[in-house]
């Protein structure tokens, strides 16, 4: 199988800790969001993974090559696209997709983090009825207001409803045949909710995912924004210890 790896962002919500470093440097429990992504993917069988990359793109690519020396991915075969200008998410994995000449792949944000580190129901639920399959999760989970994005049937079919009861959590497996229509076309950037949110098919498949899931940039721009200045102050990476037992609807964030 293999996987891309969103990372190429500006993170402008945590803009006084990304003045120092790229977000997906930031740690959660002293794990780089970058790693955890990483090696989710790796833990259900990835073996090759599309990286795109951006702001700070030098810094991001020596830690991933300091990983790798240290065989921290397990073989895993890591690959980086620079872009110029940000191809945003759709963008972005159709050039993945491009460079990989794959028929589907996994895709997960740099910004998320599952402690459980559990994509398996996105191979587990995988097959030929799916173009689309998205782990979805229950806004009403969540110790912070937002606004949801899907609403599931009966059938599990992804439907659009700005204001619905679940979230796109960032992490999902989509096929080639979905950007068909982008193919021989130059690269443009694009979102993969162009595609997923404004033309739905019987064929997007949501999960609603049972486990923890943090929007890293999400807590840390909710509860930290007053903390900021401080970490701005430093060019220490910041680093959270995040504690959550089993998930009852909050999350405790200590700085460490």
């Amino acid at each position: 199988m293999h996987g891309i790896v969103l990372a190429a962002g500006l993170g402008r919500r945590l803009e006084q800790i990304t003045e120092h470093i790229p977000k997906p440097m930031i740690k959660l429990n002293e794990i780089a969001l970058i790693d955890h992504a990483i090696l989710s993917l790796v833990k259900i069988g990835v073996q090759v993974i599309f990286i795109n990359t951006h702001y700070k793109f030098d810094a991001l690519q020596n830690f991933i090559a300091r990983q790798i020396a240290e065989k921290k991915y397990r073989g895993a075969i890591i690959k980086f696209s620079y872009e110029e200008q940000i191809l945003e998410t759709g963008g972005a994995i159709f050039n993945g997709l491009r460079n990989l000449n794959v028929d589907d792949i996994l895709v997960i944000n740099a910004d998320i983090m599952m402690p459980d580190s559990d994509l398996s129901p996105l191979v587990d639920n995988w097959g030929p009825h799916c173009d689309v399959l998205s782990l979805v999760y229950d806004k009403h989970r969540l110790d912070y207001t937002v606004d949801g994005d899907f609403d599931l049937n009966k059938q599990n079919q992804l439907i659009p409803n700005r204001g619905g009861r679940y979230i796109w959590m960032g992490a999902y497996r989509l096929r080639r045949v979905t950007l068909a229509e982008y193919f021989g076309r130059p690269v443009r950037p694009f979102s993969i909710m162009d595609v997923v949110f404004y033309k739905p098919q019987k064929t997007f498949l949501g999960i609603s995912y049972q486990k923890t899931w943090i929007d890293a940039a999400g807590i840390l721009e909710v509860h930290y924004k007053h903390k900021l200045n401080k970490w701005g102050q430093t060019h220490d990476m910041p680093e959270l210890q995040i504690s959550a037992g089993p998930y009852n609807g909050a999350i405790e964030l200590n700085p460490l």
